[in-house]
C-alpha cells in the first residue's frame, strides 16, 4: 500500500469544507491518511478517540457527504480519487470488497452509492385505504397531546443521559489549537484525562487564563495543568464555582492589603489612638537682656577704635 496522501484544493478550498468546524477538518485528513489505496477507513472510531474528535463531525461529514457510510461502520472517502492517483506497480486493491461492490464513480470521479433495485409498489393488505388512513390521521392528532408529549421527553432525557456518558473533547482541543496550535500526542492525552476528570467547561476557561498571561507553547500546558490541580483542590466543578473562587481571593486581597498593626506569630499588636498624633512640645522660655549703660557703650566704641588704629599701623 502506498505511504503517501494527497489532498486536492478543488475540495480543501470550497465553502462546504471550510465552513465545517476544526474538528470535522481534522477528522477528514486524518481519515484521509489512514485510508487503504481504494479510499476505505476501518479504524473510524480509534481515529476519533485518538485526535479527540465527537460523533457529531462524524455525522458533519456524512452530511456534507465528505464521506460515504456502510452498515459494517466502515466508511470511504468520496472524493478519494480527485485527491489520489496512485501508480499501479505501487496500488494494492482495498480487502473491502462488499462495500467496494455497492459504489460506483461518476464522470468526476466522485463515489456514489449505486441505488438499490426499485421494487414494484404494491400496497400490503395489512395498509388501510386512503379514507381509513385519514380517519387514523384524525385520531392521532386528537391525542397527540396526551400520548406523545411524554414520550418525547422521555427519549430527550435518554438521549441527553446518553450524551453526558460520551464526554467531547473536541472543544478543549480546538481551543488549544486556536491559541497554541495543534496538541502534540502528549497534550492531546493529557486533555483528554483532564476532562474525565473535571469538566470540558473548565478545561477550556484554564486554557483561556494560560492564553492571558502570554505563556509559552513550551510551558503552556504545564501552567494550565497547574490551574486544573488548584480548582481540583478547592473541589471545584463548574464556572460559577470558579467566579466564586476569584471573589473570594480579591476581597481576601483587600482585607490583607487595608490590614493595620504589626502581625507576627499569629498575635495582632494592638496600638494606643494617640500614637499617631503628632507631640506637641512646651514652648522654651525666652531670657530677657538687660540694657547696657551709656558707659558700657563708650567702652565698646573706644576699644574697636582701638582696634582699626591698630589695623592700619
Amino acid at each position: 500500500m502506498a505511504q503517501r496522501r494527497m489532498f486536492s484544493k478543488n475540495i480543501t478550498d470550497t465553502d462546504a469544507f471550510v465552513d465545517m468546524p476544526l474538528s470535522s477538518q481534522c477528522l477528514y485528513f486524518h481519515l484521509n491518511m489512514s485510508a487503504d489505496d481504494d479510499g476505505f477507513v476501518d479504524s473510524v472510531k480509534k481515529i476519533k478517540r485518538v485526535i479527540g474528535a465527537s460523533d457529531d463531525d462524524l455525522k458533519i461529514l456524512m452530511a456534507k457527504q465528505f464521506l460515504i457510510p456502510f452498515d459494517t461502520g466502515i466508511v470511504v472517502i468520496r472524493d478519494w480519487k480527485i485527491h489520489n492517483y496512485i501508480r499501479g506497480d505501487r496500488y494494492r486493491e482495498t480487502v473491502h470488497q462488499e462495500e467496494k461492490s455497492q459504489l460506483s464513480m461518476d464522470s468526476s470521479k466522485r463515489y456514489t452509492k449505486v441505488a438499490e433495485q426499485v421494487q414494484p409498489h404494491v400496497i400490503p393488505p395489512d395498509i388501510p385505504n386512503a379514507d381509513q388512513r385519514e380517519t387514523q390521521v384524525r385520531l392521532g392528532k386528537d391525542r397527540l397531546g396526551k400520548d406523545s408529549i411524554g414520550k418525547i421527553s422521555i427519549d430527550y432525557e435518554e438521549e441527553k443521559t446518553i450524551h453526558n456518558n460520551n464526554p467531547d473533547y473536541s472543544s478543549s482541543i480546538a481551543a488549544w489549537e486556536a491559541v497554541y496550535g495543534f496538541p502534540n500526542a502528549v497534550v492531546l492525552k493529557d486533555i483528554q484525562e483532564a476532562i474525565d476528570e473535571m469538566t470540558d467547561s473548565l478545561v477550556i476557561e484554564a486554557i483561556r487564563r494560560t492564553s492571558l498571561e502570554q505563556i509559552e507553547r513550551k510551558g503552556a500546558w504545564r501552567y494550565t495543568r497547574a490551574i486544573l490541580n488548584n480548582w481540583k483542590q478547592l473541589k471545584i466543578t463548574t464556572l460559577e464555582q470558579v467566579q466564586q473562587a476569584d471573589r473570594n481571593w480579591e476581597i481576601g486581597q483587600q482585607a490583607k492589603n487595608n490590614g493595620k498593626g504589626y502581625k507576627k506569630g499569629g498575635r495582632q499588636e494592638v496600638v494606643p489612638n494617640w500614637f499617631d498624633k503628632d507631640e506637641v512640645l512646651p514652648p522654651h522660655p525666652k531670657t530677657q537682656e538687660q540694657p547696657k549703660t551709656q558707659e558700657e557703650l563708650d567702652c565698646e566704641v573706644a576699644e574697636m577704635k582701638r582696634k582699626l588704629k591698630e589695623g592700619r599701623t
